[in-house]
């Protein structure tokens, strides 16, 4: 069967049957290890109907940035950064990857920056223009 998982570890299965053709016989729940070695091994450990399998690397899920955290200047934004598996493991390909990261500073000059102006300072003459 097709891996149980699109990305990451999942299980496959198949199926193992013994039609035989004589309805009072069946078959035998031992067989042989291998035809050099007689010792007897169960059916299901000679013949897995199961394994493990691995899908293709997971890809990251990753929102959208948020706002930044302050409306005028230096802040921080935010967005989620998830394995569809809730596995890291299963996203980083190799060793060397590393998670995208969820926070990021930011500076916003938005409409709540408002320029703030002082008084006129003294004239620098005496007298004249």
């Amino acid at each position: 069967s097709e891996c149980t998982d699109q990305c990451g570890t999942g299980t496959q299965t198949r199926s193992l049957t013994c039609p035989c053709p004589f309805e009072d016989l069946s078959c035998p729940a031992e067989v042989a290890t291998s035809e050099d070695d007689p010792t007897l091994v169960s059916v299901h450990a000679k013949y897995p109907v199961s394994r493990v399998c691995s899908g293709v690397a997971c890809t990251w899920d990753i929102s959208d940035w948020s706002e930044c955290s302050n409306g005028c200047g230096p802040g921080i934004r935010l967005r989620v950064v998830a394995c569809p598996t809730g596995s890291d493991a299963n996203c980083l390909a190799s060793p060397d990857d590393e998670k995208p990261v969820e926070t990021e500073e930011c500076t916003h000059c938005g409409s709540s920056c408002q320029f703030a102006l002082s008084d006129w300072s003294a004239c620098d003459t005496a007298c004249g223009t």
